[in-house]
């Protein structure tokens, strides 16, 4: 298994590197209109990780269910703004679920929402605070009045949020380093005539200060309805691709090779074999392809000069007569 191997290989390593603390920003990880992120998704049970500095974050082993694409769209693209105040952008992923948002230099906000119902929030909940380190601890509270079905409810909502860790995480398609890790703990209360619902929601998000989306997302929910018997639900959300390491022996044109070195600065090695004609592109994290290169079928080491691109995260796509390699890289400045 040779995507397995070069995973170890890399966690092997990780004793050697000196690893920096991130710090989320505005400028650096608010959503923008026009980013579309792909998005694999499973059900499993939640996956544990530690809290504190330097930790690795062990998750290669996510097995993708299902796949969907995240879309932050400008809000004049729709008539429901105009029942919100102040959003800036919002996030979709072409279902009902539409989440209103604003930023500004303190934090990332929720301001409105259509899921039952259309509708603002009288109170904006802060989902995350800029800026935003390893030790940074925020609270907040937040209210909203809707109609759904005839039946008018109020919801209450209470934020904690804590970015307790910092490290490497391991996803299947390889390790990125400098994540942090930011817990929060969202509780809500939906009462109407009919219906009270109690939602207790956990999240621990590992996010990079060069992109505007989690890295990845575990997320539990525990639901009571009428004071019942509780519901608990478990989610994972991650970008790059679908989790296949370890379940089965990976063909020759399904491999993900290793570049380096990673993270880099100038020159990225890429050690592949290609066969016929064959082309290098490489993606930034919203998938846009900024750079390309054809390669010389001759070489078993090809480089590509990157000094150009922007710190962040990137994928390295060789197109060839056997189909596709990928690898995952940063760029560092």
């Amino acid at each position: 298994m040779i995507q397995r191997s070069l995973l170890l290989f890399a966690a092997s390593a990780l004793g050697l590197q000196s690893f920096a603390q991130p710090t989320l920003t505005q400028a650096n990880n608010a959503p923008v209109p026009g980013d579309i992120f792909s998005i694999s998704s499973s059900a499993a049970d939640s996956i544990l990780t530690s809290a504190g500095a330097s930790q690795l974050f062990g998750c290669w082993m996510l097995e993708e269910a299902s796949a969907r694409d995240i879309k932050y769209i400008d809000p004049s693209e729709t008539t429901s703004s105009d029942l919100m105040t102040d959003e800036d952008v919002l996030s979709t992923d072409g279902g009902s679920d539409t989440l209103f948002w604003n930023t500004d230099a303190t934090g990332l906000y929720l301001v409105g929402e259509r899921t039952l119902a259309t509708f603002p929030y009288t109170d904006a909940v802060k989902e995350l605070v800029y800026p935003c380190t390893f030790g940074t601890t925020w609270t907040d509270n937040g209210s909203a009045a809707y109609t759904v079905a005839g039946i008018n409810a109020v919801r209450t909502v209470s934020v904690t949020g804590n970015a307790d860790a910092y490290g490497t995480l391991e996803l299947p398609v390889g390790p990125i380093d400098n994540v942090l890790r930011v817990s929060v703990r969202r509780t809500s209360l939906d009462q109407s005539a009919f219906l009270n619902v109690d939602r207790v929601t956990h999240i621990t998000y590992f996010f990079v200060d060069t992109v505007q989306y989690p890295i990845l997302k575990l997320q539990m929910d525990t639901v009571i309805l009428n004071g019942g018997a509780p519901s608990v639900t478990y989610s994972n959300e991650w970008m790059y691709g679908p989790g296949t390491v370890g379940l089965t022996d990976l063909s020759s044109n399904e491999i993900a090779f290793a570049a380096y070195p990673n993270p880099v600065a100038e020159l990225l090695s890429l050690p592949v074999t290609v066969k016929g004609a064959a082309r290098c592109d490489v993606l930034d994290a919203a998938g846009r392809v900024v750079l390309s290169r054809q390669l010389n079928a001759s070489n078993t080491l090809h480089q590509i000069a990157v000094n150009g691109l922007p710190a962040g995260l990137y994928t390295a796509r060789i197109t060839d007569q056997q189909g596709l390699h990928t690898a995952r890289f940063q760029v560092a400045r």
